[in-house]
């Protein structure tokens, strides 16, 4: 087989996009010139100049007012965000995702093979930080957060008791309070079904959302774990209560001493 580049940018597309490793074995026929060629591992044929990478970000506002009631506003921001990209090498598209808990964005960007994913989120903030005419068009940079990975989104679960799961990063632990400790749930890379994706009037296709991660079952079993309070319990002495309460009493014989 000959070499070339459609096996290489799958591996790409597969980390940046889905956050997993690709494995790829095996070797290929590279041209050497003068009607030669030379076994080479697949992935390490470099003669990809002209193929490109492919990017997404989202981008969440935390503004107060909801774009999905005016949708000619969402539809304006979004092309005013790629009015603002275009002075940048590659394409850009934005789409208005609409969700109703939170207004969120996603910028799918193609930029040459040669630039990383941290140089063109790096150019993308920049531009969106000082862009005046995102500010006329009420997102406000202080009430706006570009993210370069994916999430799981909040979650609410009911195991003996309700608990809300906040927004997470993929591949991270997420610990809230329950009961006597804490209960933990993982964000993981699994890949979602676009069915069970957030439902949004606005949603028109699966990179529309950036919460890819999948929820894996919450971890509850130190909910009812009481060895810390116990311990701390135990460390309060009986002489500890005896001087608390006998301050309290000095304090009360004080005070009737003086209304003597």
């Amino acid at each position: 087989m000959m070499c070339g580049c459609h096996l290489s940018a799958l591996v790409n597309y597969t980390k940046t996009t889905f956050n997993r490793p690709m494995k790829i074995e095996g070797e290929c026929q590279a041209d050497i010139g003068n009607n030669q060629t030379k076994s080479i591992p697949i992935l390490e044929y470099s003669k990809c100049k002209s193929w490109s990478n492919s990017f997404v970000f989202p981008l969440i506002s935390s503004s107060t007012f909801k774009f999905n009631e005016n949708e000619s506003l969402a539809e304006n921001i979004s092309r005013a965000m790629e009015h603002e990209l275009s002075n940048l090498t590659g394409n850009f598209e934005v789409q208005y995702c609409g969700y109703y808990d939170r207004e969120v964005f996603t910028i799918t960007c193609t930029v040459p093979h040669t630039t990383t994913k941290d140089q063109i989120f790096k150019q993308i903030s920049e531009i969106f930080k000082t862009s005046q005419i995102l500010r006329d068009l009420l997102l406000q940079e202080r009430n706006m957060e570009l993210f370069d990975e994916m999430f799981c989104n909040e979650n609410t679960t009911s195991i003996n008791g309700t608990f809300h799961w906040p927004m997470t990063k993929i591949g991270t632990n997420v610990t809230i309070p329950c009961h006597a400790n804490v209960a933990t749930r993982y964000c993981s890379s699994g890949k979602m079904e676009y069915s069970e994706m957030p439902t949004s009037q606005y949603v028109k296709s699966p990179k529309c959302s950036p919460f890819t991660g999948v929820w894996k079952e919450p971890d509850m079993s130190e909910c009812y774990n009481t060895e810390g309070i116990t311990r701390q319990l135990e460390n309060i002495t009986s002489e500890d209560i005896n001087e608390g309460s006998s301050s309290d009493n000095e304090t009360d014989v004080g005070t009737a001493e003086t209304r003597t």
